[in-house]
């Protein structure tokens, strides 16, 4: 074999091998984000009101403290962003702008019966009064296939303990 073709040889190997390694990494993590599992999440009450979460994100920017969030993702599944404890049934008032490019998107607060309530859906800004129950209460985002902004900021008054999951 001359030079000539154990060169081509080499390098055409090289470059599969290459190929295998990065594309098969993104597909890979494709697979996982599509996951039907989490897609199947957003329409089901019983799986968002469970005490486990199950994501899977492109990206996830942002933080949450001292009772704000503010966050940037892609993602697919239910993520608890905030758990609040009250001693008493409270009055909270929730603040909220979401800024959805694709996907579906909500906000919902969890209480200690299991009840959902929507706070948001989709691109919203707005403000809500919710009543927590006496207990831990959560707050989750879920998304199917969710790319956006989001930001939340919890006005209590002290009368809460607020908890924010990390990211």
């Amino acid at each position: 074999m001359s030079t000539k073709k154990k060169i081509l040889t080499i390098g055409g190997v090289s470059l599969l091998i290459f190929g295998l390694i990065f594309f098969g990494k993104n597909l890979f993590v494709s697979l996982s984000y599509t996951d039907k599992t989490k897609r199947d999440i957003f329409d089901n009450d019983d799986k968002i009101t469970s005490q486990w979460d199950s994501y899977s994100y492109l990206y996830c920017a942002g933080e949450n403290k001292d009772s704000e969030t503010d966050l940037a993702f892609r993602f697919t599944g239910m993520d608890t962003i905030w758990k609040i404890t009250s001693e008493n049934n409270v009055d909270i008032l929730m603040k909220y702008d979401s800024q959805i490019s694709h996907g579906n998107f909500k906000v919902v607060l969890i209480d200690t019966d299991g009840k959902i309530i929507n706070l948001s859906e989709q691109s919203m800004v707005g403000e809500k009064i919710v009543t927590l129950k006496k207990g831990e209460n959560r707050i989750k985002i879920v998304g199917k296939d969710a790319k956006g902004q989001f930001k939340l900021k919890i006005e209590s008054n002290g009368l809460v303990t607020l908890n924010p999951e990390n990211h």
